[in-house]
């Protein structure tokens, strides 16, 4: 059966199956917890008290790292996650499988969280992209999906003799 990927909304065929992944997290990339809330923030948001802030890097090149310097700003921002990122941020350890951490997000929150895998998945794509985490067993997961589309996919190819 086809998978429906909800960030791009295309079909992919085969491939790894999300759910049975295992996210872990970049360890080139510094977070910390909230201790205090910001004055603006409510329960759910980011800079609630509880809640994520990641230092990612403005520039990874030394060009950018000077212009920092010379700029007096800081070389890196902070990305505050809400209340759900944050949950799902701290349960990445590297043995919790996509399918576990949408369980205990679902008993952590409720029926708030609905349409939970298809949040959850464009969350962690998000992180995936700007290279905040990255999956353990991807290759592995893919190896296997594609050895049931070979088992699966019918009699061989058979190209046309030439012709004489």
């Amino acid at each position: 059966m086809p998978s429906r990927s909800s960030a791009s909304g295309k079909v992919r065929k085969g491939g790894p199956n999300l759910l049975d992944l295992v996210p872990v997290r970049s360890p080139d990339y510094r977070f910390n917890i909230r201790k205090l809330p910001s004055r603006q923030a409510k329960h759910h948001q980011p800079g609630a008290a509880g809640t994520v802030s990641i230092s990612v890097p403005r520039f990874s090149g030394r060009l950018g790292r000077g212009f920092c310097r010379l700029a007096r700003i800081r070389p890196e921002f902070d990305l505050n996650l809400d209340s759900y990122g944050s949950f799902v941020w701290l349960l990445i350890d590297g043995k919790t499988t996509v399918r576990k951490l949408g369980a205990l997000l679902r008993e952590e929150y409720g029926e708030t969280v609905e349409p939970l895998y298809g949040r959850l998945a464009h969350f962690l794509s998000l992180l995936e992209r700007n290279r905040l985490i990255s999956y353990l067993n991807l290759e592995a997961a893919g190896k296997r999906a594609g050895a049931r589309r070979k088992n699966t996919a019918g009699p061989p190819d058979r190209s046309p003799e030439p012709r004489r």
